[in-house]
């Protein structure tokens, strides 16, 4: 929606109307917003739609995977409470944290005991969800590895003996 020039105009001149003044300006103000739009004209449609999709396919894998994690687990929770809890505790792992230790965590027994999840359930979902993240991130890292070697880079100066 960012690269219709139109829609963006129109936004601004008529929605951006309505809004109160101090969130107008807030949102004027969104030092990241205008960035976004220039980078975002640069690409063709066909680009940001495989982007879409390959975002779209990683989400529900992600929320399958911890669909699975809550079945192992006994959870009793609906595809639409993962639908919604998956994503949020997405955005909340965008706070500042150390590999979002603690963040998600927080999110997993805050979100899930709105639906009756016990708290060391919630948590124990949560870890399992974490080593799948961790698991998934060293098989990537083997997989870098064997690519370099394969197409012929050597180890850096510093670990050559």
């Amino acid at each position: 929606l960012l690269r219709q020039q139109r829609l963006v105009h129109w936004l601004q001149q008529r929605i951006f109307a309505l809004l109160p003044t101090g969130i107008r300006t807030r949102v004027e103000n969104l030092s990241w917003l205008r960035p976004l739009y220039v980078a975002l004209q640069g690409y063709d449609r066909n680009t940001l739609a495989q982007a879409l999709l390959a975002s779209l396919i990683f989400n529900l894998v992600w929320i399958l995977v911890n669909i699975t994690a809550g079945l192992a687990l006994g959870v009793n929770a609906s595809l639409v409470d993962y639908l919604v809890f998956v994503p949020l505790v997405s955005l909340a792992l965008l706070l500042p944290s150390f590999g979002g230790i603690g963040v998600r965590e927080l999110s997993y027994v805050g979100l899930f005991a709105q639906i009756g999840v016990p708290a060391d359930t919630a948590f124990a979902m949560s870890i399992i969800i974490y080593a799948v993240t961790v698991a998934t991130g060293l098989i990537g890292g083997v997989f870098l590895l064997i690519q370099n070697f394969a197409n012929g880079q050597q180890p850096t100066a510093n670990n050559q003996q």
